[in-house]
């Protein structure tokens, strides 16, 4: 009966072993400088096809801009609101993958105190798992998509073309196809300037969320 009982429990462990998605920590960074009242998401994915994404970063404001449009948004994909993605304020749809604000500016009351604020005063990322069985060879396409809270004021939408041919990835720099988007590595962190095709890539060096109780939002 032991016999029996261990050999169902390995089954089952290498079943689940088996069928195991390919989450890796993936971080991707865009350079651009906003005003209060501006926000910005993440688009994207491998080709046309959507890519598994978990958020587990918590931030000090839990029913912040951040906090409710990250909660049930479980694919990075280039299309709007997901149907389970929540709302901010109950009404205002998000408009893909939700970035957090992060400055190395410590004159701000929010500041990101990890190794990711001394890239820049104003960074907009995303810091998530994702399924890297689900990107071409590692590769992904993403582009930002900006909106603004403000009463009567229209945000910018998509970055335009981005012209890119090469992408320097732990300090080599490879040849990536122009596809008009910016090209990211799946369990990398990745960088981006708004409506700029430079691209670096750098292997994160730990795959876990270490610096999930480092990050701060600013409260648009």
């Amino acid at each position: 009966m032991c016999r029996l009982i261990f050999a169902s429990v390995l089954v089952l462990c290498c079943a689940s072993a088996a069928s195991a998605v390919n989450f890796q920590r993936t971080i991707v960074a865009i350079s651009k400088t906003t005003d209060w009242g501006q926000n910005i998401f993440l688009r994207g994915g491998a080709g046309a096809d959507d890519i598994r994404i978990r958020h587990e970063v918590k931030t000090r404001y839990p029913e912040g801009f951040f906090a409710q449009t990250s909660r049930g948004d479980n694919y990075l994909g280039w299309g709007g609101a997901e149907e389970t993605q929540g709302r901010y304020n109950h009404y205002i749809d998000a408009e893909g993958t939700p970035m957090m604000h992060s400055t190395n500016d410590h004159s701000f009351d929010h500041f990101n105190s990890s190794l990711l604020g001394l890239v820049g005063e104003s960074l907009w990322l995303a810091d998530l798992y994702m399924d890297c069985d689900q990107t071409n060879n590692g590769w992904f396409d993403f582009k930002g998509y900006m909106v603004d809270l403000r009463p009567g004021v229209y945000g910018e939408g998509w970055e335009h073309y981005i012209y890119a041919t090469t992408c320097n990835v732990d300090g080599e720099v490879v040849d990536v196809p122009d596809r008009g988007n910016h090209h990211a590595k799946c369990g990398y962190f990745n960088l981006g300037i708004w409506n700029n095709g430079r691209c670096w890539a750098t292997k994160l060096d730990y795959p876990t969320m270490l610096f999930r109780s480092a990050w701060t939002e600013s409260e648009f």
